[in-house]
């Protein structure tokens, strides 16, 4: 009997510590019904050219956090306007419940409108509502070509620079429009990430109004951690 003892022994602890090696070093699904994650817009999304390289982006950390699985086809300085041709590179086989769509857009557009043309925005409010139609036109866009994804809209920051501090009524309504369309069932939006909650220290920009290595690691770390449950 002893011999039958002393294997069953050593079997017994060659479980256990498989066991324990492979809870210490198994790394846990970013979401266990999302395979992959789509971001499509601007800056906020794509802020290499912001950060020191070595996985200081929001893609990088991404990308690290979801072991490959992040696909960004978001630019820099995307417009509006600029959202369908980041559509037409989204690979088909992306189209599918388990891909988790991210879509930041309209910051620039306002810049363009009020920031650069020095307009205050109590003399033009006509002029968001008009950038919203254009954005609500896009949106509908990304639905159609990913409608078998999750779609999550991405709401505007404030920045805490004195430069941009005039224009916060705005960011307000613009983002008071977001949160009331996708709080409609008939748009088909699966959710809104409001990066105005967690992006609020001064630390979170460079460049005025882009993310930071901060705020971008902020930013990945609630995407990676979003349910739209």
């Amino acid at each position: 009997m002893k011999p039958y003892f002393y294997i069953y022994v050593f079997l017994l602890c060659a479980f256990i510590l498989a066991v324990s090696y492979y809870n210490t070093t198994r790394r846990e699904p970013f979401e266990p019904n999302v395979t992959n994650i789509v971001l499509l817009g601007d800056s906020i999304l794509k802020n290499d050219s912001y950060v020191a390289n070595g996985g200081h982006s929001v893609e990088d950390a991404l990308m690290k956090k979801t072991e490959g699985r992040t696909h960004c086809y978001a630019k820099d300085g995307a417009t509006i306007g600029s959202i369908n041709q980041q559509l037409i590179f989204v690979k088909p086989i992306l189209n599918k419940k388990t891909t988790l769509v991210f879509l930041s857009v309209g910051g620039n557009d306002i810049i363009e409108a009020y920031v650069e043309q020095m307009t205050p925005y109590d003399k033009n409010k006509d002029g968001l509502a008009k950038i919203f139609k254009a954005y609500k036109k896009t949106v509908g866009q990304v639905r159609e070509k990913m409608n078998n994804a999750k779609l999550v809209l991405l709401d505007i920051y404030y920045p805490t620079s004195e430069k941009y501090k005039d224009f916060h009524p705005l960011i307000e309504d613009w983002n008071n429009m977001i949160y009331a369309y996708a709080g409609k069932k008939p748009n088909g939006i699966d959710g809104v990430l409001k990066i105005s909650d967690f992006v609020t220290d001064s630390e979170d920009f460079t460049f005025d109004y882009e993310p930071s290595g901060k705020g971008g690691a902020k930013i990945a770390q609630h995407i990676y951690e979003y349910d739209t449950k």
